[in-house]
């Protein structure tokens, strides 16, 4: 999810994932690029108030790692359960942890475990990630005072090139 508003008034498109999706441009890269640019120090303090993401990490591990074309777990020829290391998987485990060090709003001491639902909600972060079910109907998002939009999960560079979300049927 994006906040239309908070897009714009950092000068992108406030449909840009929109049509970085439609022209198969939704990328890692792109994605990391705009929280580049939405992370700042508004004021000049030294103190970054402004972060491009708020979001629970395993809603964001888990959909970088399909996208980038890895997956948690497999099944070994004798049909037995492993986990999954492989260098697909490695790579976006390490980008989740490192997108979350650099652009994901921290917790406020003493804040709930979903605070960044509510950062979101609120206006204070640009990206928020969770599942689509905060769309739908009465949903979590429904009475959200700015505009916002959604697209699937970013494409990472050994992906397929298959745009992925958490709400896949396979």
């Amino acid at each position: 999810f994006w906040n239309k508003r908070i897009l714009q008034e950092n000068g992108f498109d406030p449909d840009e994932p929109y049509n970085l999706q439609k022209e198969g441009k939704w990328t890692w890269e792109k994605f990391e690029e705009m929280c580049d640019a939405l992370t700042k120090d508004t004021n000049n303090d030294g103190i970054i108030d402004q972060y491009a993401l708020s979001g629970y990490h395993t809603e964001f591990a888990c959909p970088a790692i399909y996208g980038n074309g890895g997956q948690i777990t497999g099944k070994d020829a004798n049909g037995k359960y492993y986990l999954d290391m492989s260098d697909n998987t490695l790579e976006a485990w390490e980008w989740t942890r490192q997108i979350f060090m650099k652009y994901n709003k921290p917790a406020e001491e003493g804040a709930n475990w979903d605070y960044f639902m509510a950062d979101f909600k609120n206006g204070f972060t640009a990206f928020y990630n969770n599942q689509e079910y905060d769309a739908q109907g009465n949903g979590f998002l429904a009475d959200m005072k700015d505009d916002w939009g959604m697209v699937c999960f970013p494409v990472g560079p050994h992906g397929d090139g298959k745009y992925f979300t958490m709400n896949q049927d396979n």
